[in-house]
């Protein structure tokens, strides 16, 4: 009996180690195009959630505010938000949940045939900058998910 048992470990861990090893090398074999993937997901994450906050989508103004002070940064914030409660909820119904949706099953998608995408695994296979976490988007997914 403990043959049988140690023989199904060993052969599971070794199915395990083998399917990462091959996740690993498909990650690296197709990096570029994950990476452009994933950035765009979350740029287009991070964009629709900050007009709601800045009304722009132009990262230019967004991050000049987000450098100022907390305190004029907080005045500044005042001015700016989307006050129109039903255009708040067109732009969550009509373009946050609904692709934060899509994000999540082409993440799922992802995470299936190479591993979960994180920063430090496409940062060891990519020359582009991952100057972001692959994680939020499943984070924002799981929240609205709350929400609802």
């Amino acid at each position: 009996m403990n043959k049988i048992l140690l023989i199904t470990v060993f052969t599971f861990i070794s199915l395990n180690f083998y399917s990462q090893s091959n996740k690993e090398e498909l990650l690296e074999k197709d990096i570029e195009k994950i990476v452009e993937e994933i950035k765009f997901m979350y740029h287009y994450d991070q964009a629709t959630r900050e007009y709601l906050h800045f009304q722009t989508f132009d990262k230019n103004i967004t991050d000049s505010i987000e450098s100022l002070s907390k305190e004029k940064r907080d005045n500044r914030i005042n001015y700016t938000p989307v006050k129109s409660d039903s255009l708040k909820n067109k732009i969550w119904s009509n373009y946050i949940n609904p692709m934060d949706q899509i994000h999540t099953e082409r993440m799922i998608e992802l995470t299936k045939k190479y591993g979960f995408p994180s920063a430090q695994r496409l940062k060891r296979f990519s020359k582009d900058s991952i100057d972001f976490n692959p994680l939020i988007l499943l984070i924002h997914s799981h929240l609205n998910f709350l929400k609802n």
